[in-house]
């Protein structure tokens, strides 16, 4: 069986409570380890406004999965979402036809770092990528100096 990278968005109705919110990614996460596949991201991305109204519904908490798995992965997940009364919509977008795991989950852990050092930069503090700008000397004070 080759296991292939996929990552799903799903769109949950902006009334929901955290409760169905949190259902709804333990059982994305549960199919997904039931079918022996790997997971680099399951994020909550929160409550967000829509391009335009779905279903009468202007805002949605939005979920983003990236993982590995076979075709009967991705139909359970989209089986789930089509059952699930929240869910307003969601897209399975293949990523990779073949994946290394070993080399993707560094990849992955090098990314958490470098999210966690930008979403830091939000307290003050600046990631270590960023120069520091220093005002340039005008030419009259270079003369005078």
């Amino acid at each position: 069986m080759a296991l292939r990278e996929y990552e799903t968005t799903i769109i949950i109705r902006g009334d929901a409570s955290q409760e169905q919110v949190r259902h709804a990614r333990d059982r994305i996460k549960a199919i997904v380890e039931q079918r022996n596949g790997v997971f680099f991201h399951l994020l909550d991305l929160g409550r967000r406004s829509l391009g335009y109204p779905i279903e009468k519904q202007t805002r949605g908490f939005y979920l983003y999965a990236d993982y590995t798995g076979d075709g009967a992965t991705v139909a359970e997940i989209e089986r789930f979402c089509r059952l699930d009364d929240m869910t307003v919509r969601y897209l399975t977008v293949q990523l990779a036809t073949t994946v290394d795991v070993a080399a993707r989950q560094a990849q992955q852990e090098a990314d958490v770092k470098r999210l966690q050092l930008y979403f830091g930069a939000a307290s003050g503090a600046r990631p270590p990528e960023q120069p520091v700008v220093q005002p340039v000397a005008s030419a009259e004070s270079a003369v005078n100096a």
